[in-house]
């Protein structure tokens, strides 16, 4: 089913669609340098793990490499030494 649109309207759709088309060529071109610049960092990070395998990032203690925390059972946490009972030596209040 078409429609009879004033020619205003018709004008500003093709503009829009011409806009689209635009756009969605400059994500393209977007992604693919984004994609280029992952490969390229990640060709550093080997580099310098090659040259210092401990050196490179750094992982936050206490938390895996994709950055969730460690969950440590009761047992473990029973005997841990940095909690402020086994600093007291008893049991907090």
């Amino acid at each position: 089913m078409t429609r009879d649109l004033f020619p205003e309207i018709q004008a500003a759709v093709k503009a829009l669609e011409n806009q689209i088309t635009v756009t969605e060529s400059e994500i393209v071109k977007m992604k693919e340098s984004i994609s280029e610049t992952k490969r390229l960092v990640r060709a550093w990070r080997k580099a310098v793990a090659a040259v210092n395998p401990k050196g490179g990032h750094q992982e936050k203690e206490g938390r895996t490499r994709s950055g969730f925390r460690l969950v440590r059972s009761r047992a473990y946490r029973s005997h841990d030494s940095t909690r402020p009972e086994s600093l007291m030596g008893g049991t907090a209040c």
